[in-house]
């Protein structure tokens, strides 16, 4: 992962002093820390892609509890507001979670967690239903031990908003 990052922050041209490894020794890289300039915007930064990730871990959470059969489980009204926008702003185009995922597999994600959390009847919209399909077509055109899992995981999460790929 620590290749990965550094290749990433590299590409991004953001004023970023990335951690350094002499060449006499390996790192484990337990933490990846970084120097920024400008401190307080990246934690703000930081802070709004949290508020999106968290509905990513209370829908796991959300979706274990049901599981084992608790049915009375209620969002606070913030982290119903945040998962809307999450869903708007994917449906506008905007990668959400992780930029390397398709936006077909984010909008099958958050049309599925929209519906788990806050209960409601999210529409799948023919936009939706061709960006899933795309994503769908990515993983199979690019198969590896990786994208046969995203695939398994899109081709559930399409079953379950009614998309069948």
């Amino acid at each position: 992962n620590a290749a990965l990052y550094t290749k990433l922050f590299k590409e991004s041209k953001l004023d970023i002093i990335l951690p350094r490894e002499a060449d006499y020794a390996k790192h484990v890289y337990h933490q990846y820390p970084v120097r920024v300039k400008n401190r307080e915007n990246v934690m703000e930064k930081l802070a709004e892609a949290r508020a999106e990730g968290r509905i990513y871990v209370i829908a796991n959470v959300v979706r274990v509890l049901r599981s084992r059969g608790c049915s009375e489980i209620n969002l606070l009204s913030k982290e119903r507001t945040t998962l809307l926008k999450a869903l708007q702003s994917i449906r506008s185009g905007h990668k959400v979670l992780a930029h390397w995922l398709p936006i077909g597999y984010q909008t099958a994600r958050f049309i599925y967690l929209t519906r788990l959390l806050s209960g409601r009847k999210v529409l799948v919209t023919k936009r939706d239903a061709e960006r899933i399909k795309r994503a769908a077509r990515f993983y199979r055109e690019n198969d590896d031990k990786w994208n046969r899992r995203q695939l398994r995981s899109l081709v559930l999460t399409a079953k379950d908003i009614g998309i069948n790929i």
